[in-house]
């Protein structure tokens, strides 16, 4: 049966906001998903990108290749089953996956939900549509997280460093500027006039 999230204890979650999750609560909600089945610079490329060496037979994304990306883009890669544990740029990120689901989803915790005011958690809604990109902020079991969902499979090298760098800027963002220091969609801009 899987386990609820909402049974992680209170005393692993993260104490302020903008502060990184403590390591066994990250961890902790990674296997239980896994159970259920300020911006930084651009990310550097990853080794051997565009080969298919570690992919799968067709070319596919595989957990093997999972975890030799992160190895190359992060520090202290665990890997417990369907999940992954590691450290990117200074924050704590898990990655897990379901193979079966062609499903993947890489979560870095940002704050306890309790600690985030109502601007706060309305400029985060705000920030999913406009400034952050593929990555989103979500919550569950009374944390705020920073999210990327994608199918297992099709997911590209690039699209998973891009990931991270996304998710990294979303929680070091969190509480300023809300962004996966990408893309930016303005709401109060004003079209580009053209003749198309």
């Amino acid at each position: 049966m899987a386990r609820s999230l909402s049974s992680v204890p209170r005393s692993l979650t993260p104490a302020a906001p903008s502060r990184p999750a403590p390591a066994g609560l990250l961890w902790l909600l990674a296997l239980s998903l896994a159970a259920c089945a300020t911006p930084q610079p651009a990310p550097p490329a990853v080794a051997g990108a565009g080969t298919e060496a570690e992919a799968g037979d067709d070319g596919a994304m595989t957990p093997d290749r999972l975890e030799q990306i992160l190895k190359v883009q992060a520090r202290d890669v665990q890997r417990e089953g369907p999940a992954l544990r590691f450290v990117y740029r200074g924050l704590l990120m898990a990655c897990v996956f379901d193979t079966s689901s062609d499903r993947m989803r890489l979560l870095a915790p940002v704050a306890q939900l309790e600690q985030v005011s109502a601007d706060q958690r309305q400029r985060a809604l705000e920030a999913n549509f406009h400034t952050s990109l593929d990555a989103r902020y979500a919550t569950s079991g009374g944390i705020l997280y920073a999210v990327y969902l994608h199918p297992l499979r099709s997911l590209s090298d690039a699209e998973l460093v891009s990931a991270l760098f996304q998710l990294g800027n979303l929680v070091r963002s969190f509480g300023t500027a809300y962004s996966s220091g990408v893309l930016h969609y303005d709401p109060g801009a004003e079209e580009p006039e053209g003749d198309g």
